[in-house]
């Protein structure tokens, strides 16, 4: 269960990162989305499947475990683009807000043996 959660808040991380950039889609992050988004489809679907007892090797979803990192590791590999900064003082609040929320809605579940919204199962 924690696998696919996991999966859920990084992609709540890139989008954040996104939109901290004004919105801007860079590959880089496309393909980081795309890479959680292949390991959370990959991850539920195992968790499904266990919970009935119809898991098999020879699933559909069982390469998109191999697909995320390749497409990981494409993104790590693509060649840095030098980004238009922003004046400095320019942050705004979203940029202030967004980590401020973040770590106020996660911190206090650091640590715990179980989630803010109950057990685990």
């Amino acid at each position: 269960m924690a696998y696919p959660l996991v999966d859920m808040l990084l992609l709540g991380l890139i989008v954040s990162a996104v939109a901290l950039a004004d919105w801007r889609l860079e590959r880089t992050w496309v393909l980081l989305g795309t890479a959680v988004i292949a390991f959370w489809i990959a991850d539920s679907r195992y968790l499904i499947t266990d919970a009935a007892r119809t898991y098999q090797k020879s699933l559909w979803f069982n390469p998109l475990w191999n697909l995320s990192p390749v497409l990981g590791a494409w993104a790590a590999w693509l060649p840095h683009r030098p980004s238009v900064r922003r004046a400095a003082g320019k942050l705004g609040v979203r940029g202030i807000l967004m980590p401020l929320l973040f770590a106020r809605r996660w911190a206090p579940w650091c640590g715990r043996a179980s989630p803010p919204w109950g057990s685990w199962r």
